[in-house]
């Protein structure tokens, strides 16, 4: 299931070729900048909040969200920038971590008691995508929130469950 959806995003990553709207081009010009040491950095004010007194550039980024698309994108930069292209190498990025959605899916529906096949069911909803498929391979896409969220959730019910390795 892992690779079908894997060629799925590859295939959606297709129809996304640039980020595509302001907030993925200050994750994608940031993530470059992290990438070729320079740091959490902008070289332009997203928004005058962040440089009250027009700061000489740079200023220190994501004064207002987290750097996890950022710091994800910057390592597929980092890897693969030269081969791909900067933005390719940070969609490649994305999609090695939404490759992995439909296996937590499956296991958060295995641990809700569904059964194998709604849970198979349930793998292939996230890993298609449907409509919202090319979402999966933005510059600031949710997919390492979804596997976080998840994988959070199935490591929150299996403690909550006393469900741990005893100590001898």
């Amino acid at each position: 299931m892992s690779v079908a959806a894997l060629i799925v995003r590859v295939a959606s990553a297709v129809v996304v070729a640039q980020p595509g709207y302001t907030d993925a081009f200050y994750y994608s010009i940031v993530a470059s900048r992290l990438a070729h040491g320079e740091g959490l950095t902008a070289d332009f004010i997203w928004n005058f909040l962040e440089a009250p007194n027009f700061a000489p550039l740079p200023i220190p980024s994501h004064q207002f969200w987290v750097p996890l698309a950022t710091t994800l994108q910057a390592g597929g930069i980092a890897l693969l920038g030269g081969l791909l292209g900067e933005f390719r190498a940070a969609q490649a990025a994305v999609i090695a971590v939404a490759a992995f959605l439909p296996a937590v899916a499956y296991a958060a529906a295995r641990s809700l008691a569904a059964s194998p096949r709604y849970s198979l069911g349930a793998a292939a909803l996230v890993g298609l995508g449907g409509v919202f498929a090319p979402g999966w391979v933005a510059a600031d896409s949710f997919a390492p929130a979804a596997l976080i969220g998840t994988l959070f959730f199935l490591v929150f019910a299996r403690a909550a469950r006393a469900d741990r390795p005893r100590r001898p």
